[in-house]
């Protein structure tokens, strides 16, 4: 579905209208749709969990980015406190 002429154009009408379009998706590693429509997308913004996401996850999205899979990475990393000396991801 999210590889149909129809999504493709839907998004080309959105960014015509708005300034920012924001599609939130499933995460990379759920499903195979999630990378089919960051095909469509100017920046892609993954989330990353302090203490929980996995280093090889980072790497892998690193990699996309490289091999350009993934456009404009750029990354969130929430659930971190003050009490946090220093922030490792898990």
């Amino acid at each position: 579905l999210l590889q149909s002429s129809r999504v493709k154009q839907l998004i080309m009408e959105l960014e015509a209208t708005y300034d920012y379009v924001v599609i939130d998706s499933a995460p990379l590693t759920s499903v195979s749709d999630t990378l089919s429509i960051s095909q469509l997308a100017h920046q892609t913004i993954a989330v990353v969990c302090a203490h929980t996401t996995k280093q090889t996850l980072v790497k892998w999205t690193d990699r996309l980015f490289s091999e350009g899979k993934l456009h404009n990475v750029g990354y969130v990393l929430n659930k971190v406190t003050t009490a946090d000396d220093s922030v490792k991801l898990g």
